[in-house]
């Protein structure tokens, strides 16, 4: 009995952890800064499978040399991987929240905490082009967020550097 008693506790401590980290992300909404510095373009726009321009709920930030990324927000992370050994993928947890960074070159691991505007690893060069670009993408229970709308356009620093596009 006092090993379910502890599990339930430990169910329950997990879910309220889980809410109150949804509650910390969610009064963050429209308050976000780039996470990365010299941004020089913001894409919140995507092409179709015709090479047509569409409203997107991710958002790629362009810059032209390497760079910081910070982390928009505290959470645990939750995968890294790489698809070409050169520019990794992270996605962290927060809550109900997973946050993808795509194009960083980092050291961190699979269960690693990360805080807010913690440097998670830097840009890595796009071969195609020789450009640096962060693709950001957000989901709640894994149904898609439109990230845009967590950015705060109006601070100097994302607003006077970076346009939106889109």
């Amino acid at each position: 009995m006092k090993h379910l008693y502890i599990l339930i506790t430990l169910v329950i401590s997990s879910i309220s952890y889980g809410q109150d980290l949804n509650s910390a992300f969610e009064a963050s909404k429209g308050k976000w800064k780039f996470p990365i510095s010299d941004c020089i373009n913001v894409d919140t726009t995507m092409n179709d499978c015709y090479g047509n321009k569409t409203s997107s709920y991710s958002t790629i930030l362009t810059s032209k040399k390497s760079s910081e990324v910070r982390a928009l927000e505290k959470g645990i992370v939750h995968s890294v991987f790489s698809l070409d050994d050169t520019a990794f993928t992270v996605i962290v947890k927060s809550g109900s929240y997973l946050l993808a960074y795509s194009g960083v070159f980092t050291h961190l691991n699979k269960g690693d905490t990360v805080y807010r505007e913690q440097v998670i690893g830097y840009l890595t060069k796009r071969q195609k082009d020789n450009s640096y670009d962060l693709f950001l993408a957000l989901t709640k229970n894994l149904k898609p967020v439109n990230i845009n709308n967590w950015f705060d356009y109006r601070t100097a620093h994302n607003k006077c550097i970076c346009e939106k596009h889109g």
